[in-house]
């Protein structure tokens, strides 16, 4: 009995948390980054969402312009789950640091990961392009 109470209990704060991550990742649509920062970081706390959760602190860090914050952030969420998110992510944040070969590195993983990803396929081509541009002294 106990132990059917506390699957019931864990299902529960599952559910809750799945919510709040899809309220979060709404208030981060639409511009509401406080609301959204705070939601990700409750969301944070249950292990199963923790990488979704990371990339979505990562984005809004993003937004705001805290590109160091969201770039903690984005590792992170690479190591622990975040998946091509987390790696799309990252490839996002180092192309606006310019930092273009780690930005190329974390494109070809999503890749790897998802070959026909949309994104990641236009960000590499640019990405490889500011590299060159970068290497022959124009942008």
């Amino acid at each position: 009995m106990l132990q059917a109470t506390q699957a019931a209990h864990r299902t529960e704060r599952s559910t809750a948390s799945r919510t709040l991550l899809r309220r979060a990742n709404e208030d981060l649509s639409e511009g509401r980054f406080v609301s959204a920062r705070i939601a990700f970081q409750r969301v944070r706390q249950n292990t199963a969402l923790r990488g979704e959760a990371l990339v979505g602190l990562a984005h809004v860090e993003f937004q705001l312009g805290n590109l160091h914050a969201a770039e903690a952030f984005a590792t992170v969420a690479a190591r622990e789950g975040g998946g091509a998110a987390a790696n799309l992510t990252l490839g996002n944040i180092y192309f606006r640091l310019q930092k273009f070969q780690q930005a190329i590195d974390r494109y070809r993983r999503v890749l790897a990961e998802s070959p026909q990803h949309p994104e990641a396929r236009r960000n590499l081509l640019v990405a490889e392009h500011r590299l060159q541009a970068a290497s022959h002294g124009r942008r």
